[in-house]
């Protein structure tokens, strides 16, 4: 199968002026030749992202946002995506970064931030000639081939390689069932090839966690404040605005997510006590189909969609902590988001809602909720059950729900970039639901504004 066939690209349904693109290129952009062939991608809910080729051959990938007035201030911000790739560019090109250090990125070519070309800021950066997988089960690869991908997946993103292993006293059996012991921090069996690229991804990010945003110049690329109390202000708000986006065509207002003042009252009241453990980069939406593995060999060569990366205290994305130490319940949204097919029933959901969900489900369920927070308790130094995921997985629906109105609201004002843009009218009062339930089925009475116990 080509590459292009796992990326999935079609028509211009954004329409952007190729001219002025071809005469901005032929001016400003040497490593792209003029003129180029466009597409656009299928995938993506939020900036428009397209496929060049060059007179040349040679393959890059534009990114932009959308067209006509934004809903959100803070949201399709390509400007920090493409400074956060060049920061990380710059750190994996320097000679005294280790190859195992690197952290596995698209190389950004040129960002324009000059309205008059395409309408909208815009960057382009390399093609990465991979394969991206959408389900975790990778279906497309023989079983063979999707265990060493699985290993080679968290290996690569916690920086291990032959030298690493040997230095930190590891020693890997990769057939099945798999196992891999460590002599000194790192302590652990899996019984199953097939929960490899589960348990893995509570590692994923150790790499990218370890690094100082100082050194890098970023340390002003976000603010250091506690992560849910600005979460909450900030999403509310870019919700409410969300919900009086008006579809125009029918004249139909896209609406508010079901009990929304009860949550977010609720949310206000239950923060839980965070503390700063020390600036550190968070991608923000790291997850399997952000991931491009190589055309032919089974490891990882680059993270995608930085959209959402900020500054904040990933303890929870380190391989270990100083004994004693306690995770920032601020770092516990990663969890609760790389775990959140765990918190929703597929009996909740109508037939035609395609997300994965494994609550309550008695097969097809690749590993145990228990299993995944056990071991994440078990890397943070911290007692499991954890009280404050309770509130993280609720957050982290609510947090869902607010991205999905946005794509409907988008899709209202024919401003959204996907195909299939208009589901998600239907699907965010869903998951809104999903996360008012996500609380009331631990126990939790939401009575707004009052403080519940975790």
């Amino acid at each position: 199968m080509a590459a292009e066939d796992w990326w999935e690209y079609g028509e211009v349904r954004a329409t952007i002026d190729v001219a002025n693109l071809n005469a901005y290129l032929a001016r400003q952009v040497d490593v792209v030749q003029e003129p180029v062939d466009v597409k656009q991608f299928k995938f993506g809910q939020s900036n428009p992202t397209y496929f060049l080729t060059d007179a040349r051959r040679k393959r890059f990938v534009l990114r932009k946002k959308p067209a006509g007035q934004l809903l959100s201030s803070t949201a399709h911000q390509v400007e920090r995506e493409y400074r956060m790739l060049r920061a990380l560019h710059k750190y994996n090109s320097n000679p005294s970064t280790p190859p195992e250090r690197r952290v596995p990125i698209p190389e950004p070519i040129v960002l324009c931030e000059d309205t008059s070309v395409i309408g909208t800021p815009f960057y382009i950066m390399e093609f990465l000639d991979g394969r991206i997988f959408t389900d975790a089960r990778m279906p497309e690869v023989s079983p063979e081939a999707r265990r060493e991908c699985e290993f080679r997946q968290f290996a690569t993103m916690i920086g291990l390689n032959m030298v690493t292993s040997k230095w930190l006293g590891l020693t890997f059996d990769v057939h099945c069932p798999a196992k891999v012991k460590a002599h000194r921090t790192m302590s652990f069996e899996i019984s199953s090839c097939d929960q490899w690229s589960w348990l893995s991804a509570v590692h994923a990010l150790a790499m990218l966690s370890s690094l100082s945003p100082t050194e890098l110049g970023l340390s002003d690329f976000g603010p250091s404040t506690p992560y849910f109390p600005r979460q909450i202000k900030s999403l509310s708000r870019v919700s409410r605005a969300q919900a009086e986006a008006v579809d125009v065509e029918t004249g139909t207002p896209v609406g508010p997510i079901p009990r929304f003042a009860d949550m977010v009252a609720w949310y206000q009241a239950n923060l839980p006590d965070e503390r700063k453990t020390g600036l550190r980069i968070v991608h923000g939406d790291y997850k399997l189909d952000n991931l491009v593995f190589h055309a032919t060999e089974n490891r990882v060569i680059g993270i995608l969609d930085w959209e959402l990366c900020t500054l904040g205290s990933p303890v929870s994305e380190r391989l270990a902590l100083p004994h004693g130490a306690k995770a920032d319940p601020s770092q516990l949204a990663d969890l609760a988001n790389f775990t959140q097919p765990w918190a929703i029933d597929r009996r909740d959901l109508p037939d035609t809602f395609v997300i994965v969900a494994f609550k309550n489900a008695t097969k097809d369920v690749p590993i145990p909720l228990e299993d995944l927070e056990r071991e994440y308790c078990r890397l943070t130094g911290q007692p499991y059950p954890i009280p404050e995921m309770v509130f993280a997985r609720s957050w982290m629906l609510f947090r869902l729900a607010v991205i999905m109105q946005g794509i409907a609201a988008r899709y209202a004002r024919r401003q959204a970039s996907s195909e299939k843009a208009f589901m998600y009218a239907q699907g965010f009062p869903i998951i809104g639901q999903c996360a008012w339930k996500a609380s009331e089925d631990a126990g939790v009475t939401q009575d707004a504004g009052t403080k519940s116990k975790l």
